[in-house]
């Protein structure tokens, strides 16, 4: 599932069938490894390409935003933005998002490399090849509309009731 909004979806669905706290960071976890990697990364090629040209190294940098060890680094890092009390479960909730993105990466097959899941103890490319990874863009529709409705039903349910 390569696109945000099913990755967004597929971490608010999670998140919801726990009952857990934090939904946000979860799904703020479960998005920016692709928001961390590959948006950067294509900004940088669109500057390359019109404006002027871009070290290499600076466009590939951001590579390891997409893989364990940058997730645990910037799950730390944003976890900072929460009060000292929360902080903990905040990593912990960006964290155990991103790692739901990657698993759901890991089920595609692609035709570049994969993914460097062990980096930097191990390195040889993983997935798993179950899905193309356009393949899923059919699931996106349904998959909004399954969210929205626990989404507005876990809201119903949070909501104080009338006297």
């Amino acid at each position: 599932m390569p696109d945000l909004v099913t990755h967004a979806c597929t971490g608010f669905l999670v998140k919801a069938a726990t009952r857990g706290d934090l939904v946000a960071a979860f799904v703020a976890g479960s998005v920016l490894p692709d928001l961390l990697s590959r948006a950067p990364v294509e900004l940088l090629l669109l500057v390359d390409t019109h404006l002027f040209p871009v070290p290499e190294m600076l466009i590939y940098i951001w590579a390891p935003t997409h893989l364990p060890t940058g997730m645990v680094l910037w799950s730390m890092a944003f976890s900072f933005l929460y009060a000292e009390s929360r902080r903990k479960r905040a990593f912990l909730n960006l964290l155990a998002g991103a790692l739901l993105h990657l698993v759901l990466d890991l089920l595609q097959s692609h035709q570049g490399l994969g993914y460097f899941v062990f980096f930097p103890f191990y390195d040889k490319p993983m997935e798993l090849g179950l899905l193309g990874t356009e393949s899923t863009v059919w699931l996106a529709p349904p998959l909004v509309l399954l969210t929205w409705m626990v989404w507005r039903r876990r809201r119903h349910e949070k909501a104080p009731r009338a006297a």
